[in-house]
């Protein structure tokens, strides 16, 4: 094998290794923002909820008087 073969074998593998190893960045930085998305929305669905019950049990407490 020739040097010149050696050489676009290993700069071939190189450039893949790089490649991918890009890409998982790419996906990690995607999934995260992602979930920043998902806790935001869980958040806002939980303090909604909290207000609900609030509301509800201030309602109960009125009927009973």
């Amino acid at each position: 094998m020739d040097w010149s073969q050696v050489m676009t074998i290993l700069g071939g593998n190189m450039a893949l290794f790089l490649w991918a190893m890009r890409q998982a960045r790419t996906d990690y930085l995607h999934l995260d923002r992602k979930l920043e998305e998902n806790r935001k929305e869980t958040n806002s669905i939980v303090k909604a909820i909290q207000e609900e019950v609030k509301d509800f049990h201030n309602y109960m407490k009125e009927k009973q008087k």
